[in-house]
């Protein structure tokens, strides 16, 4: 896994893991291997305004509203240790998912687009209005106002309203779950399927990638699980 950041330029650095290129450079970095604590530019961005990542892949909305993506599997629809490149149809985006089977951008007209960094681009059915999207297993999920909403990724089913997550915002989401921050500041998750998965936590500020979370409850003590997935290098950004 690999960590990322921007800087006050908009620039892009990464650390950690690069066995897919996902620090943006060539798979063996000279001199270092395939891991590294030290963060890594990646080339090409000057002007991010958010970054998504995901185990092998990650990408960037820049501020013109449109998205820039580096590392991922051969074969996987993303450019294994190339530079990365801008996405071919997506424009007007203000926020970006990433997960591990595809990947979603959510444009200022409301709508939600899934798509593949080498080009394939589909529209989220029946999902419009979004306020703000999250990864949710192998789909997305979505708020809309006070409602959210999650669909698979090969939109078999409509989306279904997910009443456990009624009225929180702030949504991340990992491979099992997604969760989201309610008015009196507790984390709420539920599965896929929009069952409640653990009780409310209260929480100044709560993280998802991948599989792992971590979250920062009001009396400063750390929640962490599946944190040893992350690796060694988490933090040292």
């Amino acid at each position: 896994s690999q960590s990322g950041a921007i800087v006050e330029s908009g620039a892009v650095w990464c650390g950690g893991s690069n066995a897919a290129g996902q620090l943006g450079t060539k798979v063996d970095i000279p001199g270092v291997g395939q891991m590294t604590s030290t963060p890594v530019q990646v080339k090409g961005i000057t002007d991010a305004t958010a970054i998504a990542l995901d185990s092998t892949r990650a990408c960037a909305l820049r501020k013109n509203g449109t998205v820039m993506c580096w590392g991922g599997e051969p074969g996987a629809g993303m450019q294994d240790g190339n530079a990365a490149h801008a996405v071919p149809k997506l424009a007007n985006v203000k926020q970006i998912a990433i997960g591990s089977d595809r990947s979603y951008a959510l444009h200022t007209n409301g709508t939600i687009t899934s798509f593949i960094p080498d080009g394939f681009a589909l529209p989220v059915k029946l999902m419009t209005s979004v306020d703000e999207i999250a990864i949710g297993g192998g789909g997305v999920c979505a708020r809309m106002g006070a409602v959210v909403k999650c669909v698979n990724g090969w939109q078999r089913e409509p989306p279904a309203v997910v009443d456990a997550l009624a009225g929180t915002s702030e949504l991340r989401g990992t491979s099992d779950a997604v969760c989201g921050f309610s008015a009196d500041h507790s984390v709420h998750c539920a599965t896929m399927s929009g069952a409640a998965a653990g009780a409310p936590t209260k929480a100044r500020l709560f993280a998802m990638a991948g599989p792992s979370s971590l979250l920062v409850a009001d009396d400063g003590s750390t929640v962490c699980d599946r944190c040893a997935s992350l690796g060694p290098y988490v933090g040292q950004l």
